[in-house]
């Protein structure tokens, strides 16, 4: 199975690589106030919206990977890309040279990769065809049953916390990592697939949503057991 590949790389890896696609920020009015021609994703934080409307000059053209592009992406424009598991980190892509947005840049690449985007709070998700309106529909489906919960326990899987991890880190390990966080207690660990990551990280978001974005290159979701403070994984 294809690991995992979050667009994020360190300075190191980033400063040792040869630049394919150079870009650079283009004052352009209040960099809070969106542009018109990016359209605002259903999830997106408004912090994020604003990155998206951030123009972009694209000054050379040419092949590139899509994992650099993406993390060229993520560092001209200070954003949390996350890449699915599904989706092949190494696919070619090609830009032209003009000035553009970032969020069209990203409209883009995910054409050209089969892929498709959503947002997740500050998180921007690269996945299949699908994400686009099923992350928005199991990031809602997760503050539902967040919602059906008890006081206390509604509080703990809203809580915001960012998390990061090493290379060859297991998404098993992330979700028990993210339901202790909860207070809480997996029930069925084998239930989530081995696979081994790349060094990521995601933004705070409130832990409820981190198990979906987790979870969701799995095709799986999350069910919390209010008796005994039990999390179930099951297929989405």
């Amino acid at each position: 199975m294809r690991a995992t590949d979050y667009a994020r790389p360190p300075r190191r890896a980033l400063l040792g690589a040869v630049a394919l696609l150079s870009m650079a920020a283009v004052a352009a009015g209040d960099p809070g106030e969106p542009a018109a021609d990016v359209s605002p994703r259903r999830e997106a934080s408004d912090a994020l919206r604003a990155k998206l409307a951030t123009p972009l000059q694209l000054n050379s053209a040419g092949e590139a990977e899509l994992r650099k592009t993406l993390a060229q992406l993520a560092r001209a424009v200070d954003a949390e890309l996350f890449v699915d598991r599904r989706i092949d980190p190494t696919t070619r892509i090609r830009l032209s040279v003009g000035e553009t947005s970032f969020g069209q840049v990203l409209d883009l690449l995910a054409e050209q990769a089969g892929a498709e985007w959503a947002a997740a709070g500050d998180l921007i998700y690269v996945g299949p065809p699908g994400t686009r309106q099923g992350l928005p529909v199991a990031l809602r489906d997760a503050r539902r049953r967040v919602a059906k919960l008890n006081g206390r326990s509604r509080r703990a899987w809203r809580a915001k916390r960012a998390i990061d991890w090493e290379r060859l880190a297991t998404p098993r390990a992330l979700v028990e990592r993210t339901v202790a966080q909860a207070g809480w207690r997996l029930d069925d660990a084998d239930a989530v697939p081995h696979d081994l990551w790349p060094a990521g990280a995601t933004p705070e978001m409130p832990l409820g949503e981190r198990m979906t974005v987790l979870l969701y290159g799995f095709g799986l979701d999350w069910r919390p057991e209010q008796r005994g403070r039990t999390v179930a994984i099951v297929p989405r």
